[in-house]
């Protein structure tokens, strides 16, 4: 059942509606008649069962591309929406988390800046997916674009004068990130080109090393989150070694995030060991999988069910406790994962007041964001991942 379209899709007629009996029913229409409709797959679902495929103990997938989501593997005895007969087989369903609708309820609220909340003010599913318009490939790009307009403002960068471009919703696109944080050489070449096309005609060297700094922070923030949501999955599984499916454009063509994600799940989740591996055409592969693997029956939380993403994977414990929460990233402080790293280092009522490079030009570049805690703690370490917590995930 389609509950709501996101990611901009829509079409009347759908929502709350089986998609696959009005697939089989244009088929018919269309006069197609040697193709039987088996299941509906979710991407998710289909790279978890085609990463099982080919090795055994994947017990996770998670797409970090233009959207975001997660599946995991879960025992039968603890899925509640489970109406069939429990008796012989499958033992084991797939969750699908739909976790790019966390946070609609308000939990992740507090998490949220100023910046994060325009640009789901100018979406057309306002208020919904709010995990997901923080870490997917769909919006990255714009909450750059956000940044550099504010510090354009404060006169920080282009000497305050921001081109008709960038001052266009969404014209700044991901892409653009992966291209600026892939330069490894200082000259900002790359850089330079970008912001060519984009209407800045003669950018400065300090205005490049500010813009590749805005891409490298909200793609660490991007990293950190989606290592925060899988952190929990895998804490909740409670197992000594998984292998992650992994898929998405993001996550394929990024040349950190990768890197970065392995660096926070090994620092969340300190007693699994996780294997990332690429999910190929989880797609394709997967769902032609799927109908064949009895074994791997598929339940889809969102679908008969009013929690929300995370919230629905809890079915064993019917917790309050939400995804950061769970993880407790610090046992005598109130700050969370993401305050913890607060990326965007600055007052939660403004921008980025923080990069302050114009001021201070002797700062080197990851000194120049001031971090306002004054602390040796690395981006990774600012995560206490709190091992000590009696919060189970």
């Amino acid at each position: 059942i389609l509950t709501k379209w996101t990611k901009g899709f829509s079409a009347s007629g759908v929502a709350s509606q089986d998609v696959g009996v009005l697939l089989s029913e244009s088929l018919k229409r269309k006069g197609v008649s040697n193709i039987e409709l088996v299941a509906v797959v979710n991407d998710t679902t289909g790279a978890l069962v085609s990463c099982a495929h080919q090795y055994p103990d994947c017990q996770v997938s998670l797409i970090l591309g233009t959207g975001s989501n997660c599946s995991y593997m879960e025992s039968l005895d603890n899925v509640e929406l489970w109406t069939a007969d429990q008796d012989g087989e499958p033992k084991q369903v797939i969750i699908d988390t739909e976790w790019g609708a966390f946070g609609d309820d308000g939990t992740i609220d507090e998490y949220r800046t100023n910046l994060d909340k325009e640009l789901d003010n100018h979406t057309p599913n306002k208020g919904r997916q709010r995990f997901e318009k923080m870490i997917s490939g769909l919006y990255l790009g714009e909450v750059v674009r956000l940044i550099l307009k504010q510090l354009a403002e404060h006169k920080l960068i282009f000497d305050g004068v921001l081109s008709k471009e960038l001052q266009t919703r969404s014209r700044f696109e991901t892409r653009f990130i992966s291209q600026i944080e892939e330069e490894a050489e200082e000259k900002y070449e790359i850089c330079k080109q970008v912001l060519q096309e984009l209407g800045i005609i003669e950018p400065t060297i300090e205005d490049c090393r500010i813009i590749k700094m805005v891409c490298q922070v909200v793609s660490t923030r991007a990293a950190w989150m989606a290592a925060a949501g899988l952190g929990a999955v895998v804490d909740k599984l409670g197992m000594k070694n998984t292998t992650v499916g992994m898929d998405g454009s993001l996550y394929l063509k990024h040349p950190t995030i990768h890197d970065i994600m392995r660096v926070a799940i090994n620092e969340l989740s300190p007693s699994t060991c996780v294997k990332f591996v690429h999910a190929e055409d989880g797609s394709g592969r997967g769902a032609a999988l799927n109908p064949i693997d009895t074994s791997l029956n598929a339940i889809d939380t969102s679908q008969n069910s009013s929690d929300t993403s995370l919230n629905a994977i809890d079915t064993s414990q019917n917790s309050s406790d939400t995804l950061f929460n769970a993880i407790d990233t610090s046992q005598n402080s109130s700050d969370t994962s993401l305050n913890a790293i607060d990326t965007l280092h600055y007052p939660r009522d403004t921008s980025l007041n923080v990069i302050y490079t114009s001021q201070h030009p002797s700062d080197t570049s990851q000194n120049a964001i001031d971090t306002s805690q004054n602390s040796s703690d690395t981006s990774q370490n600012a995560i206490d991942a709190s091992q000590n917590s009696s919060d189970a995930s």
